[in-house]
């Protein structure tokens, strides 16, 4: 040991893991979480780590850490689709937190098999993770709960960031239901009584575009309460894309009477309903209303800031990579979890009482 009681080594030699261990009193197990800021270490040993691993310059060997556990140091993101802006968010919010744990992130596409139609990774099998993060989203169609539970099977530890009414599938939500409920409630508190949906569904060959999701249903518990009848609500589903949005938006706001608000289940599809308003020399929000969800920066920098739902997404992607860093190191307890999101109404400049009261 050296006068300063941390172990001797060679000055040309690199620093170790053990060496922070032995020098203050941990095991290797608690430095190496404490480097990965694990929520079981504690702030004071977090620092203490840190700091002692910056004084000696220890930076982590991924290489030797994954022969030495079998391990990738890679999680994988399983999605249908990245155009949207939003799941870029969500994905840059999950990189900041790999690049902070010391591990790696994949892309993967999770589209149907070619030959059988059940939903598969691609590259196939996912290539070299060690965990699977699967973003709802727009999907041919959507993950089922007995195609999850084949992916947690076979591909290691799967954790699906939707809402999905299943109990043994790890699951990161949002109350899509509720926050759906509350902007259509502040629609309708404004005074509009003729409201439109637009709903995008994914691809061209989406099949599930008769159903009701969550923020349909919202919604419609928001028209109950307000006594208004459900089948005057104009409702179009469609391919998620900005030219099928702006063409849906041109299809209501051709109807009679014209509706005073438009709902567009993505802030990405209100860009789209907001140029069909334009082209129809109607001005957002003096002759009609929008609104979005998501909360995408674009929202905030168009000409007319877009109302909309947000919630933390940087405090989405720690969570999903702790939970999923806990699930390597641990083993996957008996118990599932389920982690609600909060979500927020965020009142911009896109809405407004209906023309006939202002």
């Amino acid at each position: 040991m050296s006068a300063k009681g941390s172990p001797r080594r060679s000055p040309t030699a690199k620093p170790r893991l053990s060496e922070i261990s032995e020098a203050l009193g941990l095991s290797k197990t608690a430095v190496s979480r404490a480097l990965r800021d694990m929520p079981d270490i504690s702030e004071a040993t977090r620092k203490r780590v840190k700091a002692y691993a910056s004084k000696i310059g220890y930076r982590p060997n991924l290489a030797a850490r994954s022969l030495a556990t079998s391990r990738n140091q890679t999680i994988g993101v399983g999605m249908g689709a990245f155009s949207n802006p939003f799941f870029q968010d969500v994905v840059y919010a999950l990189l900041q937190e790999t690049r902070a744990k010391k591990m790696s992130l994949s892309l993967l596409e999770l589209a149907p098999d070619p030959a059988s139609g059940d939903l598969r990774l691609f590259p196939e099998g996912g290539g070299a993770i060690d965990a699977l993060v699967v973003l709802e989203g727009w999907y041919e169609r959507s993950p089922t709960a007995n195609e999850l539970r084949d992916l947690d099977r076979n591909v290691v530890r799967t954790i699906y960031r939707g809402n999905l009414e299943s109990d043994d599938i790890d699951q990161i939500v949002v109350d899509w239901r509720s926050a759906a409920f509350d902007i259509t409630r502040y629609l309708l508190l404004l005074g509009h009584r003729n409201i439109a949906i637009l709903r995008g569904i994914g691809t061209v060959r989406a099949d599930n575009s008769a159903s009701l999701c969550q923020k349909t249903l919202g919604s419609r518990d928001a028209c109950e309460q307000f006594d208004v009848p459900w089948d005057s609500v104009a409702i179009r589903r469609f391919p998620s894309h900005y030219a099928h949005a702006k063409q849906a938006a041109l299809e209501v706001l051709l109807r009679k009477p014209r509706p005073t608000a438009i709902i567009c289940h993505t802030d990405y599809l209100a860009v789209g309903a907001m140029r069909a308003a334009q082209d129809l020399g109607l001005s957002v929000p003096r002759d009609l209303s929008v609104t979005g969800f998501n909360n995408i920066e674009l929202g905030a920098y168009l000409p007319v800031a877009l109302t909309t739902i947000g919630h933390p997404i940087k405090d989405v992607g720690r969570e999903i990579v702790q939970r999923v860093v806990a699930r390597i190191d641990d083993g996957r307890p008996p118990e599932r979890f389920r982690s609600a999101v909060p979500h927020e109404l965020i009142i911009r400049e896109s809405c407004q009482p209906p023309p006939n009261l202002t």
